[in-house]
């Protein structure tokens, strides 16, 4: 990932935590203000549970650029209004062997899927990415609504790759059915 990018990226992500946080502060302490103290814990345990619920496994993750594409990714998601779960193995054998350009490939196919799926019309906006790996390969598997994980997003991801030729060296593209699987 282009490094500006990446650093606009997280700065983007701070300032929105900072701009949520305050909002969540002032409404506690207008509640307490209001002497409605019982409102005010369960406002406190409704952010609570939605920081727990989040995608929030990435601060544990060794891969620093792994970590990075899962915090961007689950951000950007959020303001789409798309719900984006991750099934990653928590194996740092295998994390040790993700470099910054297979971190970056990753985040183009997911943020193309993204992209895919918020122009969907259909009731379900909802990916789940899982890791796969094998001896020979890493695999991301992208789980979407079976209306999207057709052979048109197949077709719009594979002209994705076309676009970038060191990824469409690196990266193959395959449909099952409801599951796009990305092999790097």
């Amino acid at each position: 990932m282009e490094k500006n990018r990446l650093c606009r990226e997280i700065v983007n992500i701070m300032r929105e935590q900072r701009h949520d946080f305050i909002n969540c502060l002032q409404v506690i302490l207008g509640y307490l203000q209001l002497k409605k103290a019982d409102k005010a814990a369960w406002y406190i345990k409704q952010k609570n549970a939605e920081l727990l619920g989040g995608n929030f496994f990435f601060s544990k993750l060794e891969n620093p650029y792994l970590a990075v594409v899962i915090l961007i990714a689950s951000y950007k998601s959020q303001s789409m209004g798309i719900k984006l779960s991750f099934d990653i193995e928590d194996k740092a054998t295998w994390q040790e062997g993700i470099s910054e350009s297979m971190a970056d490939e990753l985040f183009i196919m997911i943020h193309s899927v993204l992209e895919m799926v918020a122009e969907n019309e259909d009731e379900g906006k909802w990916i789940q990415v899982t890791s796969r790996v094998t001896d020979q390969s890493f695999d991301w598997v992208v789980t979407c609504p079976d209306s999207l994980a057709s052979d048109g997003l197949v077709h719009q991801l594979e002209e994705k790759l076309d676009q970038d030729k060191k990824l469409h060296k690196r990266i193959k593209v395959e449909k099952l059915p409801g599951k796009i699987i990305l092999v790097f």
